[in-house]
């Protein structure tokens, strides 16, 4: 494993450990200066050695490696905590949500065995994936829905950059977390 993937799956827990918090406490918007002390006192936190491993380690070691539109999803989450502006339209939200969840109803069942075909399979470079990721980006261009396509372009880029420790474009677009918190978040919503 690479240093390049060593540091991104440490940043994709570092950006757990500071969304989280900040999303968790319900406020319509945090103050600049006491975002930024949250995020220096996790910073701090987060690189403490515990038993010679620091706790952002003991983290990934139960998170694992988180997606690309995780990492992008935190990120947001974190800018709009510190901004009050929200990043993302109401129809691309919408969009990303449907997609993450077709594309989750796809990858699981079928490659967990349900049928004979694995969909996890064809992650692996197959032009298949290619083909419909392709399909998907015209739909997202003409439905206007920009940065779900900036997503999409974002995610596949970092796959042919090798950014990640898997070699799967699929871990690169999802992930169960997101998974998770798109379903909770369906539930929760009006």
């Amino acid at each position: 494993m690479s240093y390049l993937h060593n540091y991104m799956g440490l940043l994709g827990c570092l950006l757990f450990l500071v969304a989280v918090p900040l999303t968790l406490v319900k406020q319509p918007r945090f103050s600049r200066k006491s975002i930024t002390i949250v995020m220096f006192v996790i910073l701090g936190l987060a690189i403490l050695p515990i038993n010679d491993l620091t706790l952002l380690a003991y983290i990934r070691a139960v998170l694992a490696d988180l997606s690309i539109t995780s990492m992008v999803m935190l990120s947001i989450m974190i800018a709009s905590s510190y901004s009050g502006q929200q990043y993302i339209t109401n129809h691309d939200r919408r969009l990303l949500g449907n997609s993450l969840l077709i594309g989750a109803l796809i990858l699981y069942p079928l490659g967990l065995g349900l049928t004979p075909y694995d969909t996890y399979s064809i992650g692996y470079g197959d032009p298949l994936l290619f083909g419909l990721l392709l399909a998907f980006a015209a739909y997202t261009l003409w439905k206007k829905a920009m940065f779900v396509l900036g997503l999409l372009l974002m995610t596949i880029i970092a796959y042919l950059l090798n950014v990640l420790a898997s070699d799967n474009l699929w871990d690169y677009m999802l992930d169960p977390w997101i998974i998770i918190v798109t379903i909770t978040h369906r539930m929760h919503s009006p």
